[in-house]
């Protein structure tokens, strides 16, 4: 018998797909912040797409941190579901972003590569281990 199962970190509702923010060497969980660099022209145009009010994407670890150019294949296919908290141009183009994580989510497959990544996605449970949150709790 496993002291494992899986639970729901948020009960927030995952769209079918979501524009997709690779990240280099930068993995996000849920409910944490987060500050995030963003400078590639792909990743840029996806931030100035966005709807006004609609502040949630998809982000992922690429596989190979030095790769400019990713698509689907060279993601990690669990990422994050993130709201973007607080966005700020800055006058070399780039924009950093605050965002928090809500919840894993698992890319399962690309909608579109232009002018940006867009995946399906799905919601991916989270695995606690029941034993340790007893022992955390006593």
């Amino acid at each position: 018998m496993s002291d494992e199962a899986p639970v729901d970190t948020d009960d927030a509702d995952v769209p079918e797909k979501l524009p997709v923010l690779p990240l280099k060497s930068t993995v996000v969980f849920p409910r944490i912040f987060i500050p995030l660099s963003v400078g590639r022209r792909r990743s840029l145009k996806l931030l100035e797409d966005l709807p006004p009010g609609d502040r949630y994407i998809a982000v992922a670890a690429q596989l190979d941190e030095t790769a400019e150019e990713v698509g689907f294949d060279d993601l990690h296919h669990i990422g994050a579901l993130v709201r973007i908290q607080h966005m700020l141009k800055l006058p070399d183009g780039t924009v950093q972003l605050a965002v928090l994580g809500v919840r894993r989510i698992k890319l399962s497959g690309a909608v579109s590569d232009e002018p940006y990544l867009t995946a399906s996605i799905e919601a991916h449970p989270e695995v606690v281990d029941e034993q340790a949150a007893i022992e955390r709790e006593a």
